[in-house]
C-alpha cells in the first residue's frame, strides 16, 4: 500500500497491491492463476474516482521485473510466508494450502516452436475467477 498526497497533505489516492485470480483445473490438479494488478482507493477503502486512469498509467510504466516481484509477493502471502501484522493464516484452521509456484521456461529466441494449446489436446480447464486485494 502506498499513499499519494496532495500538496496540502490530504489524500489524493491510495495504491493497493491486488490480483485477479482464477482457479483452474488441468486433469485432476487445481492451480491458482495470479494476474497482478492494483486497486486505487480514495481513502484506503472506497475506489478512487480516477482509479481506471491510475491503473492504466502504472500498467504502461511497469516492466517484467515489477510483475515478477508482484507475483512473488502474492506467493509469500498465499503460502503464509510473511507476517501481515497478525493476519497470516492460522495453520490449525487453514482450509486451502498452496504449493510452490509453477515455473515455465520459455525460449524467447524461438517462439515458432511454442506448443499451441487446443481443446483436443486435453480436457478443457475449469475456471473460477475474481479479484482480491491485499490490505
Amino acid at each position: 500500500m502506498k499513499i499519494y498526497a496532495r500538496d496540502d497533505g490530504t489524500i489524493k489516492y491510495v495504491r493497493h497491491l491486488a490480483m485477479e485470480r482464477r482457479f483452474k483445473r488441468y486433469g485432476d490438479q487445481w492451480f491458482l492463476e495470479v494476474l497482478p494488478t492494483y486497486f486505487f482507493s480514495s481513502d484506503g477503502w472506497w475506489e478512487a474516482h480516477f482509479a481506471a486512469d491510475y491503473l492504466s498509467k502504472i500498467k504502461r510504466i511497469e516492466r517484467h521485473a515489477d510483475m515478477r516481484r508482484h507475483v512473488q509477493t502474492w506467493t509469500w502471502i498465499l503460502r503464509g510466508e510473511v507476517d501481515l501484522g497478525g493476519l497470516a493464516p492460522d495453520p490449525e484452521s487453514q482450509m486451502l494450502e498452496f504449493g510452490p509456484p509453477v515455473v515455465i521456461e520459455v525460449d524467447h529466441e524461438d517462439t515458432e516452436t511454442l506448443p499451441v494449446e487446443t481443446e483436443t489436446d486435453h480436457e478443457p480447464a475449469q475456471d473460477i475467477g475474481g479479484t482480491w486485494e491485499a490490505a
